[in-house]
């Protein structure tokens, strides 16, 4: 159950099991290449595919809770809590490079459907890879004002056709705890 006041915002699917491909195809090669004798290829690929491995366990956002002391970005194997007296500023990510939306002439479409990015001194710290939902955007923006008010932008606003970020979670993410769809 999500408390009143925060806001749960969730990375896609898409890309948290998506990002295990690469390293998993480096520790196969790793392990073909040792099984042939290949000891060098072996340790290069073994060390990649780990080196990848660790960076989406330990630093690839899951999730990111924001509630009234921070934002605790949360990834597979580690909680990382970014206090707002720290956070510089929030920005987007990059988002599609070759979405269609971006070349319509409706300037609301074209909005940036890039994840929220936290801007820590000279870091920037990726808290969801996806855009949210007005709605969550609107809640966020509530939160931020109470809490944070010198982040608040509504620069940040992300198109109005995108699905929440807990659409294809578990039930009990939601917002409301709600029991339908």
């Amino acid at each position: 159950m999500v408390a009143s006041d925060e806001v749960i915002l969730h990375s896609s699917w898409r890309t948290i099991a998506g990002g295990y491909i690469g390293p998993a195809a480096l520790l196969a090669l790793a392990a073909v290449a040792l099984a042939r004798g290949g000891g060098g290829t072996a340790i290069v690929f073994g060390i990649l595919g780990l080196g990848l491995l660790s960076v989406l366990v330990f630093d690839v956002p899951v999730s990111s809770r924001f509630r009234s002391d921070g934002v605790e970005r949360r990834a597979l194997l580690r909680r990382h809590l970014i206090e707002w007296t720290d956070v510089r500023q929030l920005t987007r990510a990059r988002g599609k490079v070759l979405s269609i939306n971006r070349f319509t002439g409706d300037p609301e479409m074209r909005a940036n459907r890039g994840g929220l990015v936290a801007v820590v001194g000279k870091r920037r710290y990726l808290l969801v890879d996806t855009a949210e939902s007005r709605d969550e955007f609107d809640r966020l923006m509530e939160l931020l004002e109470e809490h944070a008010s010198g982040l608040v932008d509504e620069d940040l606003m992300p198109p109005p056709d995108v699905p929440p970020t807990y659409l294809y979670r578990r039930r009990h993410w939601r917002p409301d705890g709600g029991t339908d769809r």
